[in-house]
This record gives C-alpha cells, structure tokens and sequence, in this order.
C-alpha cells in the first residue's frame, strides 16, 4: 500500500484556455504592482490574489504558494531571454558582429534579470534569494553553450574556439556580477558603464591572444 507520504501532490492546473491565460496574466501583474508599490513582505497569496481581482480558490488552482509564482515569472524570463537570444545568432556574420551580438546578449540578459522597473526588480532580487535562481543559471549556461556554438562555427580570427572551460568561466562571471548588483541594489544598474564593463569582461575571455 502507497502511504501519504508517498503520493505526489497533483499537478496545478495548466493554463491551456485564453480565459485561464488571463487569470495567469493578471496574477502576474498584481504581483508586480504589489511588489512596486507596497514591497515584497507585502507579497502574501491573499494580497495577489485580492490585487489581481480573483478569488483565493482560483489563484490556488494555478500557484501552491508565491514562491510558484516568482518561479513561474522567472521561467517566463528565461523563455524570453533564449528567443532573443536565438534571434541574435541567427544574425551573426550577415547584419551584426560576434562583439554586436554579444552586447546585444548582455542587454537582453540584464532587462530581464536587473530591470529598472521597481516591481519587476523586486520580484527578480526575490528570485535570487532563493532556489528559484536555479533557472536563470540554467538560462545562462544554455545560452552560453548555444553562444559557442555558433562562434565556432563562425570561426573569427579574434575569437578563441571557445572551450568548456572558457564558456563556464564567461557565463558564470555574468551571472555573478548581475545577481551581486540586483542582491546589492546597485546604483551601477541600468547605467551605460555597467553594460560596457560586462560587455568588455564577456569579449577578454573570448578574444583571441
């Protein structure tokens, strides 16, 4: 006989109709108002759910606790991030550089894991804290890896066929300064110098000797 703690709790319902897609939608913009304008202690599944005009019962069919929430956002990030980031590659070679596309990667990464938007930024710094950070360094290390593919295909005279080694050292550098200025509330976030910065760590690592 299977005992209690054995089951598995049953999975929340998928978003599959328009209808739920809203629901999932106001959800996730209540927790970024909430988050914005009262601060993340302020952040409990009753006030998400009041702010986003939905019952508790409904909000509990979607999300066990905030943390699935948060987590639910950062995938959302995570899935933007990559579809950017392909569409970039796609351009290496023809309108853009291996330097353009991998400052282009740069913006796209911190517009979605530093943004300047207060609620936003509130729920990433959120995510950091906690395991749900997980999927921006799985984000990261796709990336990474797709990032190297394609520079070796490319194959520049200025650019190392980059390495195992090489790729970890370079996405993990990221991650770190990006997590350290959102954990730390720096004011160096959303500035042009520390784009530049991020952007001249990326390429030394790549550039060839």
């Amino acid at each position: 006989m299977t005992s209690s703690a054995d089951r598995k709790p049953a999975p929340r319902r998928a978003p599959v109709q328009a209808r739920a897609q809203n629901t999932i939608d106001s959800i996730f913009q209540a927790v970024e108002l909430i988050a914005a304008q009262e601060g993340a202690a302020a952040l409990t599944t009753n006030r998400i759910a009041e702010r986003a005009g939905v019952s508790i019962g409904t909000l509990y069919q979607y999300f066990a606790t905030r943390e699935a929430i948060v987590d639910a956002i950062v995938k959302r990030e995570r899935a933007a991030v990559m579809r950017e980031l392909q569409s970039l590659l796609s351009r290496i070679g023809t309108d853009m550089s291996a330097r353009e596309m991998l400052r282009a990667f740069v913006c796209v990464y911190l517009h979605a894991y530093a943004p300047l938007d207060a609620g936003r930024r509130a729920i990433m710094k959120l995510a950091w804290q906690s395991e749900h950070g997980q999927d921006s360094v799985n984000s990261l290390r796709e990336a990474g890896e797709r990032i190297a593919m394609h520079l070796q295909r490319l194959q520049d005279p200025q650019l190392r066929a980059p390495t195992p080694a090489q790729v970890f050292v370079l996405t993990r550098s990221l991650l770190g300064s990006v997590r350290a200025a959102v954990l730390e509330d720096s004011a160096l976030v959303g500035t042009p110098a520390f784009e530049d910065e991020l952007v001249r760590m990326c390429w030394s690592l790549l550039a060839a000797p």
